[in-house]
Order: structure tokens, then C-alpha cells, then sequence
């Protein structure tokens, strides 16, 4: 078969005839344009469920934990160890309930869309206007295109797969207590688990609850302390009021002009003025202060800061202090065209 131009019909071609077949009025189009439009909402469908899974995963191990933990140990051990059960139990409760609320949260908060009406106007920024290279629309400062949201994000720090949503300037402090509060949760069954562990491990046979409450112990640990690492991580960035693509791109930059400075062979060290250069040139303009920076997520009233519930940001995700000038207070910023889904 050989297919001509757009402005051409089609042309079969057989040993005996030539049949010209005007695709607009083939009754294969529709046929076929069905098809095509079928398999794109099936593809969509799957691409839904499967962001769902790591959500579901969580779901998943939130729960079985909970029953080996309170059920096969929990309730056991107030007989034979009350005092370390009452609290472990109280502690865990308190801590699960604030991991698994903060985690909902995280993820039906919308980050911060930015509307398709924003301008630069709106800001006291006095460069020209960002364009999107993906949507083509106007953005803030900060503001980055999320490939699997297919939208710009206000001040976006990542796109997160176990919350199904990207973490941005309105949910940001809501992924920050629920990284907070599942390490403390994971601490604190691993710690009153601990004696438990000693006392039963080590028999000869071990029934399936003690089995469960073992995996339970090491999952604890495991999760434990590579959410620690990464929790602190994460913070380092609120302090110095850097988003992780910013930290990314900083790094990127960083080593490009490292080997600049160092030349191919890169034998020689780096002198302390190059030193000095490369640590001032790519700390972030954002960083007022810890405390300041602090702040901008974790909101201006200190009862409300390790709570999941919204405390009001000192800034409003598009106007960005920086050490070389002062964002207006958020009494004298104009309202700034922001969908808030």
C-alpha cells in the first residue's frame, strides 16, 4: 500500500487495478479513529491506577504493621510488661495518627497551581516573564512544569510517586510532618520492641504473630533510618530555603564549573579563592535566614508549626525575598491570581 500527501487520496495498488479510496469518506476512519481514541483512554486508565499503586503499597504496609504491632504484641505484652505497652501503645497511636493525617493531606492539598492568567504584574519581580517551555504559559519565580501533573507548580520542590502529587509551596509543610512523623512512628516500634526481641528470637520455634511482630522490628529499623537520612535531608533544604530541582541544578552547575576551574586532568587542588567562588556563586539567593526560611513553610505562628493543619505562609509562593532585595509584607502584595484546587 502507498500512502500519498495530505492533499492526495490514497492509492492501493494491485497487480491488475489501480483503486483510488478517498480516506475521508472510507468507512475504515471512524473505525479506526475509534480505536485510536479507545486505547488512549485505556492507556490514561492504567496510567491512573499504576500512580496509585506506591498509595496503595503504603495503605498496605500502614496497616499490617498496625495489626502485628498493637495485635501480636501490643495487647500480649500489657500482661507481661505493662508499663512498656502503655506507653509504646499511647506513643505509636498518637504518632501513626499524625503520620497518616499528614499523609492525606500531602496528598489531596494542591501544591499551588499556577492559573493561566498570571502575570508578572502580579509581582514585584523586575525581570521579563518566565515563560513555560512546556505549556507555554506565564509563571512565577520558582515555579516548575510537572511532566506527570501536566501543570506548573508554585515554588515545586519534587514530584513524589508515594503521594501521587507534587510537593509545592502548599502542601510542602504537610510532606514535612508526615516524613517527621513516620520516623518517630518507625522509632517507636523499634525501640519498645526491642527488649521483646531479645527475650524471643532466639527460641526454637517462633509461632506466625511472633513471626510477624519480627518483620515488623526490622522494617521499623530498615525504614527507620533511611526516612531519618532523608528527613534531615530534607530539612537542610528548608533551612537553606532551597527546593530539591534547585539543589539539583546548583550540584550540576557546581561540578560543570569545578572541572572548569580544575581544567581535564583536574590533578591540582583548588585554591582558596576558587574554593571561595564556587561556595558563594551557588549558595541560594532565597537563603534570609533559617529562621526566616523556616517560616515560609512551616508558617508565622510557632504553636502551629509541628501540626497538620495550615498555618499561614510569610510569603505568598510567588513574591520571593532574596539576600539582595525584600519581597512586600503580604498586607501591601496585591492578590495574586493562584488556583488553589
Amino acid at each position: 500500500m502507498a500512502v500519498s500527501n495530505h492533499d492526495s487520496p490514497s492509492v492501493l495498488e494491485s497487480n491488475d487495478t489501480t483503486t483510488e479510496i478517498d480516506t475521508e469518506d472510507s468507512p475504515e476512519s471512524p473505525l479506526i479513529s475509534n480505536t485510536e481514541m479507545v486505547a488512549s483512554t485505556r492507556n490514561r486508565s492504567l496510567a491512573y491506577l499504576g500512580s496509585l499503586v506506591p498509595i496503595i503499597f503504603v495503605v498496605f504496609l500502614f496497616t499490617w504493621t498496625y495489626v502485628s504491632y498493637v495485635f501480636f504484641w501490643g495487647i500480649p505484652s500489657l500482661q507481661s510488661h505493662p508499663s512498656n505497652a502503655i506507653v509504646s501503645l499511647f506513643l505509636y497511636h498518637i504518632f501513626l495518627a499524625l503520620t497518616i493525617y499528614s499523609y492525606a493531606k500531602a496528598i489531596l492539598t494542591d501544591p499551588g497551581t499556577v492559573s493561566p492568567n498570571f502575570t508578572t504584574q502580579q509581582t514585584n519581580s523586575t525581570e521579563d516573564s518566565n515563560i513555560c517551555r512546556k505549556c507555554g504559559a506565564n509563571k512565577p519565580e520558582r515555579a516548575h512544569h510537572c511532566s506527570f501533573c501536566k501543570k506548573c507548580v508554585v515554588k515545586m520542590d519534587h514530584h513524589c510517586p508515594w503521594i501521587n502529587n507534587c510537593v509545592g509551596h502548599r502542601n510542602h509543610k504537610y510532606f514535612m510532618l508526615f516524613l517527621t512523623y513516620l520516623v518517630l512512628t518507625c522509632f517507636t516500634g523499634f525501640f519498645s520492641l526491642i527488649q521483646w526481641i531479645g527475650e524471643t528470637v532466639f527460641q526454637k520455634a517462633l509461632s506466625f504473630q511472633q513471626i510477624q511482630v519480627v518483620i515488623t522490628f526490622l522494617i521499623a529499623a530498615i525504614f527507620g533510618m533511611v526516612m531519618l537520612l532523608f528527613t534531615i535531608a530534607q530539612y537542610r533544604h528548608v533551612c537553606r530555603n532551597v527546593t530539591t530541582i534547585e539543589h539539583m541544578e546548583k550540584r550540576r552547575l557546581w561540578r560543570r564549573r569545578r572541572k572548569q576551574l580544575l581544567g581535564l586532568k583536574g590533578t591540582r587542588e583548588l585554591t582558596q579563592s576558587e574554593k571561595s567562588e564556587l561556595k558563594g556563586k551557588f549558595e541560594s539567593p532565597y537563603d534570609i535566614g533559617t529562621r526566616q526560611n523556616f517560616e515560609q513553610i512551616f508558617g508565622d505562628k510557632k504553636w502551629k508549626w509541628f501540626l497538620p493543619f495550615w498555618n499561614e505562609s510569610t510569603v505568598d509562593g510567588v513574591n520571593w525575598p532574596t539576600v539582595f532585595e525584600e519581597a512586600l509584607p503580604l498586607t501591601q502584595q496585591e492578590p495574586v491570581d493562584i488556583l488553589v484546587l
